[in-house]
């Protein structure tokens, strides 16, 4: 996602989608400015320069640099605020909250009043601002228009009682809101941005003949993009906001789940995926001020809170609101993490990616058009069948299984059978047995190679699926994660011990999948 930051702001701003929709060809300025109230022979800034109950904000123009901006050709429409006691407000010494502002009441292209009902225009400053008509002439953010449609050289300006705010969005409020400094110093940390000579507005030239912009910047920010652009002010969000206590509370929970046992970024492994999960699911698209009166929500990231779990994660929050949404503060971190990073992993038999065979035979089955709960969407599993002769009894005959992804946290392990009547036809059949082996990283660093499981039960159901319990509450002392280097995954060994047909064992049996339970 492209964003934009304009230079002198601490935080970038972002273009976005308007509800009006303003043409800048010659066609569109030529019919618009036949409808203006009046006319003028000087531009913009000279206007509003010799305009003496704008003098207040004639001076923020020109402490932004903008005086030099409105008298070029480019056309602009400005509304400007009368002298009022709104002026007592505005720190003058603060020139980025004064650059704000005037970008806040400065458009490109003419917009006069003419056919205006209500629309929401998007202002240098990326922010939109309602311009609309009501009764008894027309508004621009609530504020009254004291003289409309003055036309000049390069546009037109309104002038207005008041002047609108610049309002942050939720991005930027965490810069400027106390108590959420991890949070905002984790989300800052991943903006990149690159000067964009393209869009940016060419002011002066400096002594040596050097081009002197008002600068915009390309912006892009790859955590936002994951769990949600907070920055865009196209889009309405609700963001849970954590604080620096909520903020180590879900570091202390959520890094116990990712330490790795990489020879050079295990530290770096750990921080990385710790902090993206802390954020993961605190985005929701929509505007939500009581969130805890729904049955339910759903983060960006696609993860269904309950109403249950939405009280649980907004109880004892501060609203604050933005341009673009509203942010609840939380001091605690109140995410399940089974509804967040520590979830079920399934790997379906039939993917190849990862599986390996020794002594035995892989073909692929469907099950559709049986009653049975096969797993994945053409419900298909494998048929293993066993080459091994008994002198090879000892060695691995079957398949095995590399688990892309565990976290360094318990799981039960089972491994789910097909009844071998939905290939072969005959439900009083031939049983089969299965025996399985892991392997994995261990605490020192060395592989934990060919250790058996003991299973309770190993003989697989004739008439329905065997879900089997390879192993309960098994417990990896480390995560195991896809950049990781392949050595370091976790791999599942599924053996078939008969090698000799007989008539009660199988030398086949027929695998679904393949799954780790988070344990409660």
């Amino acid at each position: 996602m492209i964003k934009y930051k304009f230079k002198g702001l601490l935080l970038f701003i972002v273009t976005v989608s308007s509800l009006f929709v303003v043409s800048c060809n010659d066609e569109w300025d030529n019919h618009y400015k036949s409808n203006l109230t009046g006319s003028a022979n000087i531009r913009i800034g000279e206007f509003i320069n010799q305009r003496p109950e704008l003098s207040f904000f004639n001076s923020m123009i020109k402490i932004a640099g903008y005086d030099k901006v409105l008298n070029q050709s480019q056309t602009y429409t400005v509304w400007v605020p009368a002298d009022g006691d709104w002026k007592n407000s505005i720190d003058t010494t603060d020139v980025d909250l004064v650059k704000n502002i005037v970008k806040n009441h400065i458009t490109r292209f003419a917009i006069p009043t003419t056919e205006i009902t209500q629309s929401r225009i998007k202002m240098l400053s990326q922010k939109k601002v309602f311009f609309e008509q009501v009764a008894g002439g027309f508004t621009f953010g609530d504020n009254n228009l004291i003289e409309p449609s003055y036309s000049t050289l390069n546009g037109v300006v309104h002038i207005v009682s008041e002047y609108v705010p610049y309002q942050f969005n939720i991005y930027e409020l965490l810069g400027y809101t106390d108590g959420l400094d991890s949070l905002s110093n984790y989300l800052y940390s991943n903006a990149l941005e690159v000067f964009d000579p393209i869009s940016s507005t060419q002011i002066t030239e400096d002594s040596l003949g050097n081009k002197i912009y008002d600068s915009l910047f390309i912006e892009s920010n790859i955590v936002l993009e994951k769990i949600g652009n907070i920055d865009s002010e196209d889009t309405l969000f609700t963001t849970l906001l954590l604080s620096n206590n909520a903020w180590n509370e879900g570091y202390d929970t959520v890094s116990t789940f990712f330490v790795s046992n990489h020879k050079t970024k295990a530290a770096s492994i750990q921080r990385e995926y710790t902090m993206i999960e802390i954020v993961r699911n605190t985005v929701f698209k929509g505007f939500y001020e009581f969130p805890f009166t729904y049955d339910s929500l759903i983060s960006t990231t696609g993860t269904v809170f309950s109403s249950d779990e939405v009280s649980q994660l907004f109880s004892s929050t501060t609203q604050v609101y933005a341009s673009n949404g509203i942010g609840f503060i939380t001091d605690h971190f109140n995410f399940n993490p089974q509804k967040g990073w520590y979830k079920e992993i399934r790997l379906e038999a039939e993917e190849t990616e990862g599986r390996k065979v020794n002594l035995a035979e892989i073909y692929l089955k469907s099950g559709i058009g049986f009653d049975l709960d096969i797993s994945g969407e053409d419900k298909e599993f494998i048929s293993v069948v066993s080459t091994a002769t008994k002198t090879l009894q000892k060695v691995l005959q079957g398949v095995e299984f590399t688990i892309p992804t565990n976290l360094s946290a318990k799981y039960n392990i089972y491994c789910v059978f097909v009844p071998s009547w939905v290939v072969t036809g005959i439900v009083e059949g031939q049983t089969a047995e299965a025996n399985f082996q892991i392997s994995y990283t261990g605490a020192d660093g060395s592989r934990v190679d060919k250790q058996n499981l003991t299973v309770t039960n190993n003989v697989i159901d004739t008439l329905g699926l065997t879900k089997m319990l390879v192993a309960e509450k098994f417990e990896f002392p480390f995560c195991h994660l896809k950049e990781d280097l392949p050595e370091e995954s976790v791999v599942l060994k599924v053996k078939n011990p008969t090698v000799k047909e007989t008539t009660t064992r199988s030398k086949t049996f027929y695998i679904d999948c393949i799954i780790l339970e988070p344990v409660e």
